[in-house]
């Protein structure tokens, strides 16, 4: 797994290789695959997975199980990481997009004034 991965991109690429896997004929058990994917976490990951191999039997876990742990403290990681301070140019406006936006705003007055002024000559 990437750094920049998370868990589900990580499991359905696990998934897409291991059913590869049994296509050719090797097929893994539960157990196995619960070892592999915790084996291929990032470092950060290492407590988490400790907390897993010591909380559980990895032998009789569902494969269902360390996935939705896995999830669920990735969660928490996020909420952890600082947000990261990038330009907000889309928050930012030029002189000359005010300049656009009052030029646009005084045409579509003038043009409803044209308006009006048709309305009223039909009538």
């Amino acid at each position: 797994m990437n750094e920049e991965e998370n868990i589900d991109e990580m499991y359905s690429i696990f998934t897409s290789i291991v059913n590869e896997l049994r296509s050719l004929g090797k097929i893994y058990s539960p157990h196995e695959r619960i070892r592999k994917i915790l084996k291929c976490l990032p470092s950060t990951w290492r407590p988490m997975v400790t907390a897993i191999t010591q909380a559980k039997d990895l032998n009789t876990l569902a494969l269902e199980d360390p996935i939705g742990t896995l999830r669920a403290h990735e969660v928490l990681l996020q909420e952890d990481k600082p947000m990261k301070k990038g330009k907000m140019s889309a928050l930012k406006a030029s002189q000359a997009t005010q300049d656009n936006l009052n030029e646009a705003s005084s045409q579509m007055k003038e043009n409803k004034e044209i308006e009006e002024r048709i309305v009223l000559e039909e009538a």
